[in-house]
């Protein structure tokens, strides 16, 4: 679930892009090193998808403890809740308005990758947008015996 305004945990950067997993800043072994570096790189990447890498060097970098929601525009909150949801990859994902803060350049980027990664994106909104990433449209409160209809989307339509 993304929704319009993502959780931030108290943590650092990395804390944002990885939680609810935490990955230590200061692993006791070589397993521990490898892994970080290798999250740490991850993380970069998806940050550089959908465009803010550039937290990395603002913010005090990968390992500085913040209160992310004070510091963050909302649309960076809503890049950071889509690269959290890149970087677990689930099956489908429920984006509640998820991408009203950026511009629909990077709104059709962020759809592009969840669809790229295989991710089913089951969208919440008041305005039907970006229906190429949609098969059907569900609309609920219709005047009908069920109150909702399901319809085919005109891109999607054979």
């Amino acid at each position: 679930m993304v929704p319009q305004r993502c959780y931030s945990v108290t943590g650092t950067l990395l804390d944002q892009v990885t939680y609810p997993v935490h990955i230590s800043a200061e692993p006791e072994d070589d397993a521990g090193h490898r892994l970080l570096e290798a999250t740490e790189e991850k993380a970069r990447q998806l940050l550089e998808m959908v465009g803010i890498t550039k937290l990395i060097g603002r913010d005090g970098g990968w390992h500085d403890v913040q209160k992310f929601e004070d510091v963050l525009s909302l649309g960076e909150q809503q890049r950071l809740g889509m690269a959290r949801l890149f970087y677990h990859n689930p099956s489908f994902a429920v984006l509640d308005e998820c991408t009203d803060a950026v511009s629909k350049d990077v709104e059709e980027r962020l759809y592009k990758q969840a669809i790229e990664q295989g991710i089913v994106c089951i969208t919440i909104s008041k305005r039907l947008a970006l229906e190429e990433f949609h098969e059907q449209e569900l609309r609920l409160g219709e005047l009908s015996v069920n109150g909702c209809s399901v319809n085919p989307l005109k891109s999607h339509k054979q």
